[in-house]
């Protein structure tokens, strides 16, 4: 009785290979690994002959959680047992997400559409569907963005992880805390670090003029080199000033003409109406 419960409490996760290659199933087993569900078996039914399946016995030869089976075998017996089509991406959380879902409500069944390029036409389940099976009553469809599911298709950025319990969402909001005031330490070291160097910066300057002038003193030879070196910094210093100039040129026009703009446009509707 122990032996048969401790099978029960096991979850699998079935992969549908389909015509998948084989690169594209081991990404799914992948996948199905990282959802770290307790007790998980990950199973894929191959003929014998299939050419996809040395593929898979060698990505797998390391993990006996994954298994390879042949058509028409039994299902195992298992608390919950998932069916993932091969082209399926479950994030980390996605499977656990599930579960619960199921759990609480006690379902016999869960769908949740495989999403593809265009997340919108998800419900049709053109790319198949995440199924999840259990020992309650009644089914239910969950939206793939409520769970984190997607697929290889799927483009941009994965979205907001699915929702967690209260001990996990204060764990991350603690991580992400400390993490803001480390940031946040190492930005005042860097600006304290900028305003020293910049002041050690201004008094050199400041030093160095006052030896070239006290150096200009001794003679009239270095006097007029003296005052060559200087004219020679602000002749240097015109190409900036000049930059500067037509920086700030620049943005006046700028801002005048988007003043017009927005009066005309103003008048306008203002005719208009």
């Amino acid at each position: 009785m122990e032996a048969e419960a401790e099978t029960k409490a096991a979850a699998v996760v079935e992969i549908v290979p389909g015509r998948a290659p084989a690169a594209v199933l081991v990404g799914a087993i992948d996948a199905a690994l990282r959802s770290g569900l307790f007790g998980m078996r990950v199973g894929v039914a191959l003929p014998v002959d299939d050419g996809r399946r040395p593929v898979l016995e060698a990505a797998s030869a390391a993990d006996a959680r994954v298994v390879l089976a042949t058509p028409g075998t039994a299902r195992p017996e298992a608390e919950i047992v998932f069916e993932m089509p091969a082209r399926a991406r479950p994030e980390p959380r996605t499977l656990a997400r599930v579960a619960a879902v199921v759990r609480e409500r006690r379902l016999a069944s869960v769908d949740v559409p495989v999403p593809g390029r265009y997340p919108a036409l998800a419900s049709l389940g053109l790319r198949g569907k995440l199924r999840a099976f259990a020992g309650g009553s009644g089914s239910a469809t969950v939206r793939p963005a409520d769970v984190g599911l997607r697929s290889t298709a799927s483009t941009g950025h994965p979205g907001a992880p699915p929702q967690a319990s209260l001990a996990q969402e204060r764990a991350e909001h603690l991580r992400h805390r400390a993490r803001s005031a480390t940031m946040r330490a190492r930005m005042d070291r860097n600006a304290h670090r900028l305003s020293r160097e910049r002041l050690q910066t201004r008094h050199e300057r400041a030093r160095r003029r006052l030896a070239e002038q006290r150096l200009g003193r001794t003679g009239p030879g270095a006097w007029v080199a003296w005052r060559s070196r200087n004219v020679g910094r602000r002749f240097a210093g015109l190409p900036a000033v000049a930059a500067g100039a037509a920086s700030s040129v620049r943005v006046f026009f700028r801002r005048a003409r988007r003043y017009a703009v927005d009066r005309r446009r103003s008048r306008k509707l203002e005719s208009q109406g």
